[in-house]
């Protein structure tokens, strides 16, 4: 099924994988470790411009959360709270994203990033999304517009409501480009072994698509080209990889983020307050403390409640353009 494939990554399947660079043992990093069996099983991974802007976006909304403190307006972006749930120092938070990207041209340096740590390329789809059919990019985008509606402005003012309404439009648009130009690639080179074009999200949104599709455009309609990192890990077990058993072992039958889930903001201070108490500790000694207390006050926060569920919509709301002091 996947053999000489190619998967285009939404930015919900990329946060992740920067986030675990902060686990210190490289077997526990399951996102890292499934793309690597992907590129090693023959498949090729792709990211879009849209994607790579994103990136800069909520690295961008990460540094405007620390800066803004107790004035921030929403939720604590992702990438920030994986990283203060490893209880690292924020204050060198900073120091820390220069791991990813510059000042100077952040988009070039994500991008670098990805294709030298990752084997991603970048490989724009908006092209071959502009052939296609009126009829299916105005029903794709009418689905995105209502996962990034502009009455979300609804309450600002002047500036900040017409700059959330702009990034809303192009956050509709990067999922429009991914969706309809995946679909116009499949219909241009089909196989009888199945499809080679694939979108890897953790976006719910783009697994109603083949429904809603349906509902627009009849039987005819195209089947949704999202795939599931769960997905993804089963088929590699069964299809091309030729490996160990412990190699395979490794690959997670179900593709766990539980460890990086968005940290509520009462978790960052109680973070703050547990690395202060710390002072004077070795700095191994002071993130298990931190870790450890975190983990305390979060089992008894939501105990029983589904974790998965949680860290798929904190990703996913995390990019969808974060309340100005995205997705």
């Amino acid at each position: 099924m996947f053999s000489n494939a190619k998967i285009w990554l939404d930015t919900s399947a990329l946060l992740p994988v920067v986030a675990e660079t902060l686990i210190e043992a490289p077997e526990h990093r399951l996102q890292t470790e499934l793309l690597r069996a992907t590129v090693e099983s023959g498949v090729a991974l792709y990211v879009t411009d849209g994607v790579i802007e994103e990136l800069r976006f909520h690295f961008e909304r990460c540094l405007a959360y620390l800066h803004a403190g107790s004035e921030w307006d929403g939720e604590v972006p992702f990438v920030f709270s994986a990283y203060m749930l490893a209880g690292r120092d924020e204050r060198l938070f900073a120091d820390w994203l220069t791991n990813f990207r510059g000042d100077l041209n952040p988009e070039r340096d994500i991008e670098d990033y990805l294709e030298a740590r990752f084997s991603i390329k970048r490989s724009d789809l908006k092209s071959v999304a502009d052939e296609a059919d009126i009829r299916l990019r105005s029903a794709v985008s009418e689905l995105f517009r209502r996962k990034h509606p502009a009455n979300n402005a609804k309450g600002r003012a002047g500036r900040n409501r017409r700059q959330w309404e702009g990034r809303s439009d192009r956050l509709a648009a990067h999922d429009v480009e991914s969706a309809v130009g995946i679909i116009q690639l499949r219909r241009k080179s089909s196989s009888a072994l199945g499809y080679e074009a694939w979108w890897l999200t953790l976006d719910k949104t783009a697994f109603k698509l083949g429904g809603w599709l349906k509902q627009q455009l009849g039987r005819d309609a195209p089947h949704t080209p999202a795939l599931s990192p769960d997905y993804l890990s089963q088929m590699l077990r069964l299809g091309p990889l030729r490996r160990t058993t412990a190699e395979t072992a490794r690959l997670p039958l179900v593709v766990d983020v539980t460890r990086l889930e968005s940290v509520p903001p009462a978790l960052i201070q109680a973070a703050r307050e547990k690395r202060a108490a710390m002072s004077g500790y070795d700095e191994v000694r002071i993130r298990r403390e931190v870790r450890d207390e975190l983990f305390r006050i979060r089992t008894t926060m939501k105990a029983g409640q589904d974790y998965s569920t949680q860290v798929r919509d904190s990703v996913t709301s995390s990019i969808k353009i974060g309340r100005p002091s995205r997705g």
